[in-house]
């Protein structure tokens, strides 16, 4: 009987599970299919600093291989698109931490995101780089020299909302700060003027209340009051000469400064022209003479270059007139052989272009070569190289409220050896204001860099950075 239940059992099981099997479903039909993924994400951000182009790579996988989107997203800056995978990241100008992220997209709708996150700081990894300092005032400019393996550097600091205060540091050649010393505060902000080692060993400033020489551990040696900022030339004699516009209305003068401090001779400039600005001035074609780079205005249609030979009395010997009508900022060289070298800027097809122009005694052009990089650039500071070249600091930018930092190498012959660039054009005003070179051919460029807001019309932090005789970091 047990044998007859188990058996119908079995035959009731099989006959259950014997019954026609469910349709198998359509692979094809309502599949989402496989997501994408995104494997990696690289910001490629070592050794560059804020500023720089920084490139960002992706590895994404699909099974399907029907992804319809990438797309980018950066916190700051700008970039382009090299590939579906790859962007060229123009960093912002500021240090800070980014991030910057990618999100792709398949034809089905399905999606993935990866983000990664970078820290920027201003300036190279083997020098002083951002000057732990105040900020320093809106349109400020700031300067460096070198003696006797040291760098010095010259800025305006700001103390309150209406208060500079003029101050020097002192670096050794890896950027360590030795000292630092203040020396004016004042409510009548001026930029100052390029420093200036002279043939005893000291340094002088120009301030817009006091001309000021120091020795190398930053002690007053003597101080002369004045008003507004002078350009200087060390004469043979071992007098000093100066000269500015002054006054109210502006008049230019001059002023010529024994060694020790003590006044010799001022007096006005006698130019039939208003002079608007004092560009530079060098040691002249004679013994105790300078000759001056002057912006000559005779009315708003009638803007001129003038050059003035002047004698260590103050007493114009000669002058002539170069062809170039919108000087500001400019730098003057004696070339040994009666002739002179500038850099000046000036409009030339549309765009103000930095010009280097080789002149003789008489005023005769000899040699100009222009350099733009974009709609506008400004000359702030040129140096002349061991090699007989010229370093050149300044700006660049579409517009003179919209810049970075310039600063190139030319040789001998004013062919372009290298250029770089430093901050970010939506910075306003950002420029490199000093520039000199080591005695082992290695560049320091000193500047400042716009932080919107702040004391002045905006908080402008001063750099101070180091390049390899190829201009690279």
């Amino acid at each position: 009987m047990r044998f007859l239940i188990a058996f119908l059992s079995l035959i009731f099981v099989f006959s259950c599970s014997s019954s026609d099997p469910e349709p198998t479903p359509d692979p094809d039909q309502n599949d989402p299919g496989s997501a994408p993924e995104i494997t990696s994400l690289v910001i490629e951000s070592e050794g560059k600093m804020a500023g720089d182009e920084i490139t960002v790579r992706a590895t994404v996988s699909d099974p399907d291989n029907d992804i319809t989107s990438y797309d980018w997203t950066v916190a700051a800056g700008t970039y382009e698109v090299v590939s579906n995978t790859e962007i060229a990241w123009m960093s912002p100008g500021n240090p800070g931490d980014y991030e910057i992220a990618l999100q792709v997209t398949d034809a089905d709708g399905n999606s993935d995101n990866r983000s990664q996150q970078t820290s920027l700081t201003l300036g190279t990894a083997n020098f002083q780089n951002f000057i732990d300092a105040n900020y320093v005032r809106l349109y400020s400019r700031n300067y460096v020299a070198t003696y006797e393996n040291h760098i010095y550097f010259y800025s305006a600091e700001v103390v309150t909302d209406n208060t500079w205060e003029y101050s020097l540091r002192k670096f050794d050649l890896d950027g360590n700060l030795i000292w630092r010393r203040g020396y004016l505060e004042t409510t009548s902000f001026s930029n100052g003027r390029p420093i200036s080692i002279t043939s005893d060993g000291n340094i002088i400033m120009t301030f817009k209340d006091s001309i000021t020489k120091v020795n190398t551990d930053g002690d007053i040696v003597w101080q002369l009051p004045t008003d507004q900022y002078w350009r200087f030339n060390e004469l043979e004699n071992g007098n000093y000469f100066f000269a500015s516009k002054t006054g109210t209305p502006y008049e230019p003068r001059f002023l010529v400064v024994s060694s020790n401090g003590m006044l010799v001779n001022s007096g006005l400039i006698e130019v039939e022209e208003f002079t608007r600005w004092f560009a530079d001035i060098a040691p002249g074609p004679q013994p105790n003479t300078s000759y001056l780079l002057v912006r000559a205005d005779g009315d708003t249609s009638d803007i001129r270059t003038l050059v003035l030979h002047m004698d260590g009395n103050g007493q114009i010997l000669d002058s002539f007139q170069l062809p170039y009508l919108w000087l500001y900022y400019g730098c003057l060289f004696a070339n040994g052989d009666d002739t002179y070298t500038a850099f000046l800027t000036d409009t030339d097809e549309g765009r103000t272009k930095i010009h280097k122009v080789v002149f003789n005694t008489n005023g005769e052009v000899l040699d100009d070569i222009a350099y733009s990089w974009n709609n506008y650039q400004e000359v702030s500071d040129v140096y002349r190289t061991l090699d007989g070249g010229f370093l050149v600091a300044g700006e660049v930018g579409a517009s003179d409220n919209d810049t970075r930092s310039l600063m190139f190498k030319i040789d001998t012959n004013g062919t372009l050896e290298w250029n770089n660039f430093y901050g970010d054009y939506s910075s306003q005003m950002d420029k490199a204001s000093g520039i000199l070179e080591l005695p082992n051919g290695k560049v320091v460029v000193s500047g400042s860099t716009f932080i919107p807001g702040g004391p002045g019309g905006g908080q402008v932090k001063s750099y101070l950075h180091k390049y390899n005789p190829d201009g690279s970091l």
